[in-house]
């Protein structure tokens, strides 16, 4: 039986996939501008298109950000183990799907 820790934390990563999936649906339906609407209740929402380490395949993860001075901050929430956060590392050449419009990054 797995640690009470590791299931709460395959259940979260569980639960953040689908809302991803969700949050992508919106971004393609030309809605994702709609979901920075509240910032202070929602946070801001960008999506990060960016190839996988392993695949080579594009990859595609909605992510809360701030901007401070023209420059974009993004946290990950699990930390170093972010499978997107080991994508860029890998291979930094990144887009930014911002609430107004795309730019590399």
């Amino acid at each position: 039986m797995s640690a009470p820790n590791e299931r709460v934390e395959r259940a979260l990563r569980q639960g953040f996939r689908l809302f991803n999936r969700y949050m992508l649906l919106l971004w393609r339906l030309g809605l994702g501008r709609w979901l920075s609407v509240t910032p202070t209740i929602t946070g801001r929402y960008l999506v990060l298109t960016h190839t996988g380490r392993k695949s080579g395949l594009p990859r595609r993860t909605p992510l809360n950000f701030a901007e401070v001075d023209g420059t974009i901050y993004i946290t990950a929430g699990f930390g170093a183990v972010s499978d997107w956060y080991r994508n860029i590392l890998a291979s930094p050449q990144v887009e930014l799907w911002l609430p107004g419009g795309r730019r590399a990054a």
